[in-house]
């Protein structure tokens, strides 16, 4: 086994997609979720080292991993796709493609992807409240936190939940609109305003949905 993970290099969607649906059980993301989570490690306004989010990952119990060579395999496409959305984002939204449309239906793959990304507001939910102040900020959000708002979430979005004509709207464009949002966020956290964090969120009930 090599001694270092390859960072640069294809990334086996498939395979990544396989081993998540194999041990949904034990509470790994989906793909989408995943993906959605990435993006927001990507852009978030504070500087997130891996130590800090892979775990989170594969839920309570874990990394499901069989052996040491598993664990290198897929944490290397894991960190492939995450050097992906990197270069995705730096050429701008019509570059960046959300993996939305893989073994789910159209619209649990885009609020999964919602989901995902949400979860990294809660390691610093702090920083990501300043963000949400911020007239530009807040218009990037508005929509993934739509998206995060169909599940109970461990900080509470329900006040962006929409009605359902304009959430089928939104999931019918959300390739285009997530890009754009996410490539605005990352230009916005980038000029490193010290974001203020006028109120705390609502704590909720932590997500939770069956998963197939």
């Amino acid at each position: 086994m090599p001694d270092t993970i390859l960072l640069e290099g294809p990334v086996d969607i498939d395979r990544l997609a396989a081993f998540l649906t194999e041990h949904a059980e034990s509470g790994c993301m989906t793909l989408s979720e995943l993906d959605g989570y990435l993006a927001g490690v990507v852009v978030s306004p504070t500087i997130l080292l891996p130590s800090a989010w892979l775990n989170e990952i594969w839920g309570d119990d874990g990394p499901p991993f069989a052996d040491a060579a598993q664990a290198h395999e897929l944490l290397g496409v894991i960190m492939r796709r995450y050097n992906e959305v990197i270069r995705q984002l730096g050429e701008g939204p019509s570059a960046y493609r959300p993996i939305l449309d893989f073994g789910k239906t159209r619209a649990e793959s885009v609020i999964d992807w919602g989901i995902g990304f949400m979860r990294v507001l809660s390691l610093d939910p702090d920083a990501w409240f300043g963000v949400l102040q911020d007239r530009n900020g807040g218009a990037c959000l508005a929509p993934i936190l739509a998206l995060a708002a169909e599940m109970p979430m461990s900080i509470d979005v329900s006040e962006f939940r929409l009605p359902e004509a304009e959430l089928q709207k939104l999931i019918a464009d959300a390739d285009g609109l997530l890009a754009m949002c996410v490539c605005g966020l990352q230009r916005l956290c980038r000029q490193r305003v010290a974001w203020p964090a006028r109120r705390q969120p609502k704590r909720g009930k932590k997500a939770q949905r069956a998963r197939t």
